[in-house]
C-alpha cells in the first residue's frame, strides 16, 4: 500500500496520511496505547513492550501485504488503523486516534475509507466488519458515513472499565463501500465529505 494523503483535510493546517506501519513505528505504537487516550473506546491492544510491538510489526513486514496502518499529521503517529482476522467473516477493521484534537476532524473517515479501499482491492477480502461500544457515538457516525451498516447488537459482550458493555456489530461490503471523493470546508471550520456508493472494481 503506497501512502495516501488525505487532501481533502487541508483545512486542518497540517499533512495527513495513511501509510503502512513499519518497525521505525514501535515506539510511538506502544506510547500511543500505553498513554490510555484511546482506553476508553478501544477494545483489543492494551500496553505492551516496545519488544513485543516490534516483533508483531517484523512478522506483519515479512509477510508481505499489510494489514495495520499509520494516520500521520506531518509524519507525526497520531492513530493506527488495522485489518484483522475477523470474528465471523472477511477482515475486522480496528481504529485508534491516540491525539484528542484530530478527532472529530474527519480524520478517521479518511483512514477508514482508505483502509477499506485497500482491503477490497488489495486484499480481495468479501467483507469487512467491526465492532464498536453501543454509546461511542462518534465513532458510529463515522462508520455509517463511511458505508457500514448495523448487523446485530452483541449484549453484554465484553468486560470493560468496570462492567460489561454492549457492542454494534457492523459490516461492510464492496457494492457499498465508502468512497472519499472531496474535503469541502464549511464556515466553522469543520470538514464535509461527499459520498458516492460504487459497483466492486
Amino acid at each position: 500500500m503506497k501512502a495516501i494523503d488525505g487532501s481533502g483535510l487541508r483545512a486542518l493546517g497540517c499533512h495527513i496520511c495513511v501509510r503502512p506501519l513499519s518497525t521505525g513505528d514501535a515506539r510511538s505504537v506502544r506510547d500511543g496505547f500505553a498513554s490510555a487516550a484511546a482506553a476508553l473506546t478501544t477494545r483489543y491492544s492494551f500496553p505492551r513492550s516496545l519488544a513485543s510491538v516490534s516483533a508483531q510489526l517484523e512478522l506483519e513486514r515479512a509477510r508481505g501485504h499489510a494489514q495495520r496502518f499509520a494516520i500521520t499529521a506531518d509524519e507525526r503517529l497520531i492513530g493506527v488503523c488495522s485489518l484483522q482476522p475477523p470474528l465471523y467473516s472477511g477482515k475486522e477493521l480496528t481504529i485508534a486516534i491516540f491525539d484528542a484534537g484530530f478527532r472529530g476532524r474527519g480524520v478517521g473517515t479518511h483512514a477508514v475509507g482508505a483502509v477499506c479501499r485497500y482491503g477490497f482491492q488489495v486484499l480481495k477480502t468479501h467483507r469487512i466488519e467491526l465492532g464498536v461500544y453501543a454509546d461511542n457515538h462518534a465513532a458510529r457516525a463515522c462508520y455509517r458515513r463511511c458505508g457500514f451498516r448495523y448487523e446485530a447488537r452483541l449484549r453484554k459482550f465484553l468486560y470493560h472499565d468496570g462492567g460489561y458493555r454492549d457492542i454494534l456489530w457492523m459490516s461492510l461490503l464492496p457494492a457499498t463501500r465508502y468512497i472519499v471523493v472531496a474535503g469541502e470546508r464549511r464556515q466553522n471550520g469543520t470538514n464535509r465529505y461527499r459520498h458516492e456508493l460504487r459497483s466492486p472494481m
